[in-house]
């Protein structure tokens, strides 16, 4: 995990960028994930643990889009993401949603992370396994996140 940290670290610092997140299922495990790399600091500017709809509403989500798709969903990670990023003024942002626990109606635990840059948003669902804990499908879910920006950076910059 350390050097997948290291590697983006490097990689957002060798191409000047900066980073902020929006994370909900997660809790912040990605910005714990992240700053447990000393210098991260140098592209990490932070974020928020948007875990309520009041506070997904505050970094940019609508309410209208949380009842139409619900907190589990690609459109809320992509709001998050971009709410992220224009809220806190970074280059790249993070938008996390999820579930790590099957919900009433079943549904497998898993996430949406989106990555936005430029003017592109992508977004990847993470599935979890239905036998991980909470806290090992959040964990999943955030080294998912270091991926995708590991992605990013390969493919786009």
């Amino acid at each position: 995990m350390r050097a997948k940290v290291n590697k983006l670290k490097e990689g957002f610092l060798r191409r000047g960028l900066t980073l902020t997140v929006a994370e909900s299922m997660t809790g912040g495990a990605l910005s714990d994930i992240i700053t447990s790399v000393p210098g991260a600091s140098e592209f990490f500017m932070g974020g928020m643990i948007s875990y309520s709809p009041k506070l997904k509403a505050m970094v940019g989500v609508p309410k209208a889009t949380l009842k139409k798709y619900g907190a589990y969903s690609k459109e809320v990670a992509e709001k998050l993401a971009k709410g992220s990023k224009k809220r806190f003024g970074s280059d790249v942002a993070v938008g996390i949603t999820g579930q790590a626990n099957p919900d009433k109606t079943h549904r497998a635990p898993g996430a949406f992370v989106a990555v936005t840059f430029n003017n592109t948003t992508f977004v990847k669902h993470i599935d979890c396994k239905v036998s991980l804990r909470r806290n090992e499908a959040r964990r999943r879910v955030a080294m998912a996140a270091v991926d995708v920006l590991l992605e990013m950076l390969k493919t786009n910059y």
